[in-house]
């Protein structure tokens, strides 16, 4: 039986390996940081193009898209996720036989995170998103109200110039702040604040500031780690895709007036979870290594074969403070620099912007077809149609002040997959 066990065991952590492999995801960055690029995502010019024409007609009615195979937009845009799902397959699990996560269709509501997909649009002008958060659903973001959580957060870039500027839309995270929340989460029980709100053992929400104009609510950051832990800037070209933990603290910068719009699909993944716990699975706050068991295994493992740590990407000491204007810097030894970058594997090579003026292979041609017809397993080759807008103009503005770029997150070299 133990021997068994042992195989079987090491069978599910020789898939997860050659899943992370295929798809170039660093085990032990996303162990330590919560956060990691999926170095070998492959989304060609074409399928790009076409998923973001799919992604702002969406767009145009609403933030959040709901799963359905019917419509064409919306199964190209889902389709993003198609590349990643054997790794979540192999990587998330609920325990007592409950593998994987819950696939967008996979339940029949389509108000449930898993069967919708978050179009998240910033345009020129757009001001910073205010203060860093773990998410929640917006009803639920109430102080002392039990929070909410997910898995992991994928995240699909489609348009923009994060990669090239930080003030164009970037996503922010705070590296290993999802273990900084989960020793906290675990030696709260005795708060006053949160017992005044229920029954202990509860980890709930605070920082209810929807206007982001109230600087002195008390952010969950605030409540449970006493600060707010130094940012990263996440530089991401059109075409990349990352993945987040849930409980990452996060935010956005803003988007000048000279910077295109950019559009980040989001999916909210969840793994398949006990009864009674679906929405909210408060033992995965307090032990992030829960619903991904076989994630320190890996890590190990990679870092065995490499024979090295990925440098980190904050230094110990490191504080967040703000201007008066919700700028965020980094405070260190009593000087304040800029925040840190976080950039994409192959983009740390000099060819990199040669590579992406390089013409590119057309697409294939593809015979007509009727929207009307069933589902299909891959939309990659499907005729453009018409021209895709970009998700925004630029809008006149003054030129870019010259920036200071901090050390970046020099990940181990990774072959590109084929």
């Amino acid at each position: 039986m133990a021997s068994r066990k042992r195989r079987r065991d090491g069978d599910a952590l020789d898939a997860l390996a050659a899943a992370a492999d295929a798809i170039g995801f660093d085990a032990r960055a996303f162990e330590r940081d919560g956060f990691a690029f999926l170095d070998n995502y492959a989304l060609g010019e074409g399928a790009r193009a076409r998923a973001l024409a799919s992604a702002l007609a969406l767009r145009r009615t609403k933030e959040f898209a709901s799963f359905n195979d019917a419509d064409p937009d919306k199964r190209r845009v889902f389709a993003l996720l198609d590349p990643i799902k054997p790794l979540l397959r192999a990587l998330v699990s609920g325990g007592g036989g409950l593998e994987g996560f819950v696939e967008p269709g996979d339940t029949r509501n389509n108000r449930m995170e898993p069967n919708q997909c978050q179009l998240a649009r910033r345009q020129p002008g757009d001001g910073f998103w205010g203060k860093p958060h773990i998410d929640t659903p917006h009803g639920a973001q109430r102080d002392g109200a039990p929070h909410h959580n997910c898995t992991v957060i994928v995240g699909v870039v489609l348009d923009g110039a994060m990669h090239a500027r930080d003030d164009a839309g970037a996503l922010l995270v705070a590296p290993g702040s999802h273990r900084a929340f989960a020793a906290a989460f675990r030696d709260h029980g005795a708060c006053a604040r949160c017992r005044g709100f229920g029954g202990g053992g509860v980890v709930r929400f605070y920082g209810h500031d929807r206007d982001k104009s109230v600087a002195t609510a008390e952010s969950t950051a605030a409540h449970y780690l006493g600060a707010e832990p130094p940012l990263a800037h996440v530089r991401a070209r059109p075409g990349a895709a990352f993945i987040v933990h849930h409980q990452v603290l996060h935010s956005v910068r803003e988007v000048a007036a000279d910077a295109p719009g950019r559009l980040i699909v989001y999916f909210r993944v969840r793994a398949k979870r006990p009864a009674g716990e679906k929405q909210r699975r408060h033992a995965a706050m307090k032990d992030v290594d829960l619903e991904m068991p076989r994630l320190k295994a890996l890590a190990a493992r990679q870092v065995a074969a490499r024979g090295r740590e990925p440098p980190p990407l904050a230094a110990p000491g490191d504080a967040l403070v703000y201007d008066e204007v919700h700028n965020a810097y980094i405070a260190r030894d009593g000087a304040v620099l800029p925040l840190p970058s976080v950039r994409r594997n192959a983009d740390l090579t000099p060819d990199a912007d040669a590579a992406d003026d390089a013409p590119e292979t057309p697409d294939a041609p593809a015979a007509p077809r009727d929207p009307r017809e069933g589902p299909r397993q891959s939309y990659a080759d499907e005729p453009a149609g018409r021209k895709p807008p970009s998700c925004s103009g630029i809008a006149p503005g003054t030129p870019k002040k010259p920036r200071v770029v901090l050390p970046v997150h020099l990940r181990p070299a990774r072959r590109r997959g084929s």
